[in-house]
């Protein structure tokens, strides 16, 4: 699903995207997280790294969907629900959280991919998240 952004959403959009880098706009990060969620189905190629990078642009855009105008909201909401649906099913849950503070952080960090490959597999050993 394809969100087409007004100048007044990304006027409301813009505080959730705070510090990030100026080629970061909403629409690119709801793409992202369909690439990743695609990827995590598929078999996750990348380091630890690289996955809580793609955790962290989640969290962005968590934040998008709690200061967006509630119609804005919605719109998010109805494009963000299947993917993260998807993600859940090729994901596990473990107990500890990939993030090195996990102070508030929400469910998608305590989940691993089903499918894991050799990189990320090795991390998360290393890590104590997996045996």
């Amino acid at each position: 699903m394809t969100i087409r952004f007004t100048a007044d959403d990304l006027e409301a959009l813009r505080p959730a995207l705070a510090g990030c880098p100026d080629w970061v706009t909403p629409s690119s990060l709801i793409a992202a997280w369909r690439d990743f969620v695609s990827e995590v189905e598929h078999g996750y190629e990348q380091p630890s790294y690289e996955y809580a990078n793609e955790l962290g642009a989640r969290d962005v855009i968590e934040s998008m969907l709690r200061c967006a105008p509630k119609e804005l909201r919605e719109r998010l909401a109805a494009a963000i629900a299947p993917l993260d649906s998807r993600f859940t099913e090729a994901t596990r849950k473990v107990e500890r959280c990939l993030a090195a503070d996990c102070t508030d952080r929400h469910s998608w960090w305590f989940r691993v991919p089903l499918r894991l490959e050799a990189a990320l597999r090795e991390d998360l050993i290393a890590f104590g998240v997996i045996l």
